[in-house]
């Protein structure tokens, strides 16, 4: 990994800073308290977080440390690095607990990549970690080269304690233990716990009380492989159990809707039967005097009743038309005298007019007269005709109050 551009938005004592950085070596140099610390630790920072934790969020003394000193700007920044694959990276994080979040791009490819890397419980993204190989700690012990007093080294045996620091910066990186005290507080804790050939120290006891541990553990197992079977075998029984109790509840329903279908059927059937059974009776009844009626002469029958009823009503307009005329030809007379005439006076011409015009009238009237007559006789002539027609029919009477009415309805069911 090569680094090619620091851009800090706000950092301890930096704030819209850019740093370009050589990508082979880079020494900063300066006096003391002028931020030479402040960029290696903004480069841990930028690449893997502030967290003490990798399983809570749980801030190192850093994130308060490292605060801009001017507030009014922003807490973070972007670095730029390039991978000996040749794929150029930027970063960008935010570091305010408030608002943190951490972008991850490929300027290569021109995308954000940010997903693609596992994000822990504390909300830090392990890009780092995939790209270097390395914890943070390994890689500000290898990369950066701080500085150390002889305060930390003491005034006595300097050499030792510089190989000392020297063996936990290449070791651990952190200077604080290295491999030497490591192995020796492990073959400390070796002789405390004994060797496997011991019979009074901790580790063959421990072996001893494992073995007991792991049959145990073989026996449960066996038992919950029996739980488990005898369970499913339960689960299956019950299952069973729930379909065939839903079953029965279905024959259940099917056989009431059944029995209720069958039972209404029946009903229906029977008050169709009944009303059938009415019908034909009341038939029977009225159609008695009917049982020798000629059925193919229905319209002939029909149509002489319509020329009867025609007929008659021809006759009482006729009636109705002749007393009006023979009222109006007795008032006339009245007028007119015992004689039917008049003295032949000097009249008034209005009054000439108008007996001129009676008289007209008269004559209409008498001619309305003969042909209403001749309409009379003509129409008693069809009515008689129509009567003896209906002579030659049954006596319908017996069966309406008006017979032609009667006829006239069962002449339309017949059609």
């Amino acid at each position: 990994m090569k680094f090619t551009k620091l851009s800090i938005d706000g950092y301890g004592r930096f704030k819209d800073r850019e740093v370009e950085i050589n990508p082979e070596l880079q020494i900063i140099a300066g006096p003391n308290e002028q931020g030479k610390s402040t960029l290696r630790h903004f480069m841990g920072d930028m690449l893997y977080g502030q967290k003490r934790s990798t399983v809570q969020r749980l801030y190192d003394d850093s994130n308060r440390v490292r605060e801009p000193w001017d507030e009014s700007g922003g807490y973070g920044g972007r670095i730029w690095y390039a991978l000996d694959s040749g794929k150029e990276f930027e970063v960008q994080r935010n570091f305010s607990r408030k608002n943190e979040s951490i972008q991850i791009y490929d300027r290569t490819d021109a995308r954000d990549i940010t997903a693609e890397f596992t994000m822990l419980r504390n909300r830090e993204s392990t890009f780092a970690e995939r790209h270097l190989g390395m914890t943070k700690e390994v890689f500000l012990g290898m990369a950066t080269i701080s500085h150390v007093t002889l305060d930390e080294l003491g005034d006595k045996q300097a050499l030792i304690k510089i190989r000392e620091k020297l063996l936990s910066l290449t070791d651990s990186g952190t200077g604080e233990s290295s491999a030497e005290s490591a192995l020796k507080r492990l073959t400390d804790r070796i002789t405390s716990i004994g060797q496997s050939a011991a019979r009074t120290k901790p580790l063959p006891m421990a072996r001893a009380r494992l073995v007991d541990l792991q049959k145990e553990q073989e026996q449960v197992g066996a038992l919950r492989g029996e739980i488990g079977h005898i369970e499913e075998e339960r689960q299956s029984v019950l299952r069973a159990l729930a379909e065939l109790a839903e079953a029965q509840t279905a024959l259940e329903e099917q056989l009431t809707a059944h029995e209720q279908l069958s039972v209404a059927a029946r009903l229906e059937k029977a008050e169709t039967l009944e009303s059938e059974i009415n019908a034909k009776t009341a038939e029977s009844f009225d159609s008695a005097a009917l049982r020798t009626f000629p059925l193919d002469a229905a319209g002939e029958v029909h149509h002489a009743a319509t020329l009867a009823t025609a007929a008659g009503d021809q006759i009482e307009r006729s009636e109705a038309e002749r007393a009006e005329l023979a009222e109006n030809r007795e008032k006339e007379l009245e007028r007119l005298g015992p004689d039917g005439s008049f003295d032949m006076e000097e009249m008034d011409p209005v009054l000439e007019d108008r007996l001129a015009e009676l008289d007209s009238r008269i004559h209409r009237l008498s001619d309305r007269v003969e042909q209403l007559g001749d309409g009379r006789d003509t129409a008693k002539a069809r009515h008689e005709e129509a009567r003896k027609d209906l002579e030659t029919l049954p006596d319908f009477s017996r069966l309406a109050a008006d017979p032609v009415t009667w006829f006239t309805q069962m002449a339309s069911e017949f059609a």
